[in-house]
């Protein structure tokens, strides 16, 4: 499945490189049409692996929603399938919606927020107020909040480092996404191949012994095991 176009990314780079302070906006996530990414997730309480489950997502094309024209990322796993919604605006990747919650390693807001709309069985978020996924340009040190004012999560860029999983090795840009002491992403994207790896860390209670119960941590990883970029 490990295809690439070198035309494609050619004309991806040379659409958003406008001038030299904007030449991170490469990293743009990979949207063509037809994109096909296998993940494998593997789920830890504490030390001990609980679950693990392999899905595929697929960009199968664009609907208009929330006033965005987005694009449709259909999610498979072994048992269930669904759609997500994202879209460019404004530099900013953001997430618009969905029909499902499952396995997707992108996004990690929920559909059962109060504040979603429902229409046609679809979760939305209010327009003017969508989770902003990715910031761009991805300069080292750029912050932003994820999702305000639910959300108190502040998402940062790293920098550069070099990530290898069971897809091969990548450059990447690692982004920490933080809530309070209690949640903590770690994500890794590639600017032709998009998410490489994330790890989800997640305490039950704030890290140490709170009212005499020890908190318990659980560690998602996602890794990207194959690919199929035009």
């Amino acid at each position: 499945m490990k295809q690439t176009s070198i035309i494609s990314i050619f004309l991806s780079i040379l659409f958003f490189s406008c001038n030299e302070d904007e030449t991170t906006l490469e990293y743009l996530y990979p949207t063509e049409i037809g994109n096909q990414w296998s993940y494998k997730l593997d789920m830890f309480k504490s030390d001990s692996l609980i679950f693990d489950q392999d899905y595929t997502i697929e960009i199968t094309g664009t609907k208009e929603l929330n006033g965005y024209n987005c694009f449709v990322f259909e999610e498979q796993n072994e048992t269930r399938k669904g759609e997500k919604y994202y879209t460019f605006s404004d530099n900013k990747f953001l997430y618009v919606g969905s029909n499902y919650s499952g396995y997707s390693p992108i996004f990690d807001i929920t559909t059962t927020q109060s504040n979603l709309r429902t229409k046609d069985d679809i979760f939305l978020f209010p327009a003017d107020s969508c989770p902003i996924v990715y910031d761009y340009p991805l300069l080292d040190n750029k912050t932003w909040e994820y999702y305000p004012p639910v959300f108190t999560r502040i998402k940062e860029v790293i920098g550069d480092t070099i990530i290898t999983v069971p897809a091969g090795t990548f450059q990447c840009k690692y982004i920490c996404t933080t809530e309070n002491e209690r949640f903590t992403t770690k994500e890794f994207i590639n600017k032709d191949y998009g998410l490489i790896k994330k790890e989800l860390i997640v305490y039950t209670d704030v890290p140490g012994i709170i009212n005499g119960i020890d908190s318990t941590k659980y560690i998602d990883i996602h890794e990207l095991v194959d690919y199929n970029i035009l």
